[in-house]
């Protein structure tokens, strides 16, 4: 197990505080990290269903559309220098898929899986004490056979499926699902143990509905001309499939209803909602989507652009709020569409994004003062806030055409009444007049595993959101001036649980404005957030007063403060340490401590340093009339 720490000088010194618990807590969180290997003897394949993956220690990754495979000849050996091997099951060689890498399942490599040429047992090794044997026996059929009417079949892993009545009855243990058999229907074994309902319809067209063990089922429909509409329902759902090749998923998950359906031209609407109505997409055929847990869903959206296809990822999160976002196209920058207040719409075909929707504020029970002074963010231009001030009942249409060279998003009134600031002009709106704006998003550059990052901009992101915006990260985690300790969010519910495991509170309120996020990330990637009003730490800091003593992890904001001007406010902030990467920089307006920092050999940076304004940023508070140490304090581990 390594030791994570804390570099703070680009002169190679390290700062001196073991994340002891941040360092367990991974250990606990993740497959083990040690040398590791997959080797194949005998020809074999590598079978990932429903575009799986399977990663060994980020060095090696191999992923696949829906059920395709790939071909590994005898002798392949994968193998990483510290492994650790994750993905979506089953891990199939030769004719027998009989290892399986269930979802979130954990494997210890080195891993050997031998291919025994059809014989009636394959066995797996692992490092830890246990030896995972699994046989096949005559009454388990192979995978694409027909099970006919009334016929009880034995699946992998010990289930049962019988046929009758129009529905396949699942028997896992003690659990039981069911999927429908429309009329004309064909159904077969798939692979992991799974059971799926084919539909071969007119015109070139086909359907089908899988129902796997843990409870989720896949429901997917392919056009004439090859599109595949597809989504994912989470165990507990009520799921639908009609003879005409139409499927539908609903579910109500808290107090949250979440419904996915596919129409019989393979289009998609999702809808999800609370007591404050639902926002509902309507989606073109080839959008793939997942009902998440939660009762959030997101959506990959097959879009047209000048430069070609595209994919545009959108989420409507548990709140019912959706939230748009569009890759770089050509040389511009991803874009986050304004994100909705439910009940809205969203229509999502061609090269045509279209939001119908509220702001908040618009329903005069909803408006305060607040609200008012500070309107609704809906873009910018030349580089200027555009701030929406909606009036009773009004409600807002967002369009934008991928295809048009402006790149921009036309905001227009549909109903009721409101006023804009428009880049510094203020007016009435009218339903006669759009007003173009750009929606450039945040972007965060994540590199593999530890990450110091804030949103330079006046933005909070809900519970609801960091599961939409945060997906891809392992966890996310922000510190608490008053307790002094530290919480933590996870999008995936194994590691939400092993946080709870390791007594680390959840984030509870989501981030609010001006905080700072510590982000583990596994492997480099982009994060995109919708921007937001221009922040400045230094006018936060001033307008709270003095915080308090202790340690807060802080958003830098955008409009270019220095570390100089924090320190400023009050004699009582002791040291401002600004995350570079890998590397910190320190600062103090004290000679003291300034001679601490130099003399433990962190680098000491000058007043007028403006921080990067993407990265979090620690700021220490001393109280009044406390002695300067000899050494100098170091930010709180994990």
């Amino acid at each position: 197990m390594e030791k994570l720490e804390l570099k703070t000088s680009t002169k190679g010194k390290w700062l001196r505080k073991s994340l002891a618990l941040w360092a367990g807590m991974l250990m606990a969180a993740s497959p083990a990290w040690a040398a590791g290997k997959i080797t194949i003897s005998g020809n074999g394949q590598l079978l990932l269903n429903d575009g799986g993956s399977i990663t060994l220690d980020g060095v090696l990754s191999l992923s696949t559309s829906p059920n395709k495979s790939v071909l590994l000849v005898s002798g392949t050996i994968l193998e990483a220098e510290s492994g650790k091997l994750t993905g979506l099951g089953p891990l199939s060689v030769g004719s027998n898929p009989t290892y399986n890498l269930a979802l979130a399942e954990e494997v210890y490599p080195p891993v050997t899986v031998a291919d025994n040429g059809g014989g009636t047992s394959d066995t797996t090794t692992d490092t830890d004490t246990d030896t995972d044997t699994t046989t096949d026996t005559d009454t388990v059929v192979a995978v694409g056979t027909e099970i006919t009417e009334g016929a009880e079949v034995s699946l992998e892993g010990g289930a049962t499926v019988v046929v009758s009545g129009g529905k396949a009855t699942i028997t896992v243990g003690d659990s039981v699902i069911q999927l429908d058999v429309p009329t004309g229907a064909k159904v077969e074994t798939a692979a992991g143990g799974a059971v799926v309902a084919k539909l071969e319809l007119s015109d070139g067209k086909k359907a089908e509905q899988t129902a796997n063990q843990d409870g989720t089922k896949v429901s997917s429909f392919t056009t004439a001309d090859g599109k595949t509409t597809k989504f994912t329902s989470p165990p507990g759902s009520t799921t639908v499939f009609e003879p005409d090749g139409s499927s539908k998923s609903t579910a109500t998950i808290g107090g949250t209803t979440q419904e996915i359906a596919i129409d019989a031209d393979g289009k998609m609407k999702v809808g999800v909602g609370n007591g404050e109505g639902a926002t509902t997409a309507s989606l073109p055929p080839g959008t793939a989507a997942l009902a998440k847990a939660s009762g959030a869903a997101t959506m990959a959206v097959p879009m047209i652009t000048a430069d070609g296809p595209v994919t545009v990822d959108t989420g409507i999160n548990k709140s019912g709020e959706a939230i748009i976002k569009v890759p770089s196209i050509g040389n511009a920058k991803p874009v986050v569409m304004p994100k909705t207040k439910p009940p809205a719409t969203v229509t999502m075909s061609g090269s045509i994004i279209n939001i119908i929707t509220a702001l908040p504020g618009t329903d005069a029970s909803a408006r305060s003062t607040a609200s008012q002074h500070n309107g609704n963010f809906v873009g910018r231009t030349n580089a200027k806030e555009v701030l929406i001030y909606p009036g009773d009942n009004a409600t807002f249409a967002f369009e934008r055409d991928l295809a048009s060279a402006a790149g921009e998003t036309e905001v227009t009134l549909v109903s009721g009444s409101a006023s804009i600031d428009y880049g510094g002009q203020s007016g009435t709106m009218n339903d006669l007049t759009a007003y173009s704006v750009s929606n450039d998003a945040i972007e965060l550059s994540l590199v593999n595993k530890s990450n110091y990052v804030s949103i330079p901009a006046n933005v909070s992101l809900s519970d609801a959101d960091l599961e939409i915006d945060f997906d891809g990260v392992h966890s996310v985690w922000i510190y608490n001036n008053s307790t002094g300790k530290w919480g933590a969010y996870s999008a995936d519910s194994g590691i939400t649980t092993k946080l709870s495991d390791s007594s680390i509170a959840a984030i509870s309120g989501g981030i609010q404005e001006g905080s700072g996020m510590f982000v583990y990330s596994a492997g480099d990637q982009e994060i995109t957030i919708g921007d937001g009003r221009d922040f400045s730490i230094k006018d936060a800091l001033s307008a709270g007063g003095t915080p308090a003593s202790g340690w807060h992890l802080l958003s830098v904001g955008n409009q270019g403060d220095s570390v100089g001007g924090i320190a400023s406010l009050s004699a009582n902030i002791s040291a401002v340490w600004v995350s570079s990467g890998s590397s910190w920089g320190v600062y103090s307006s004290d000679p003291d401590t300034q001679k601490a920092i130099t003399n433990e050999g962190f680098t000491l940076l000058e007043s007028s340093y403006k921080m990067p304004s993407t990265s979090a940023i620690w700021v220490h508070v001393v109280d009044s009339g406390s002695s300067q140490s000899s050494r100098v304090a170091t930010p709180p581990s994990n």
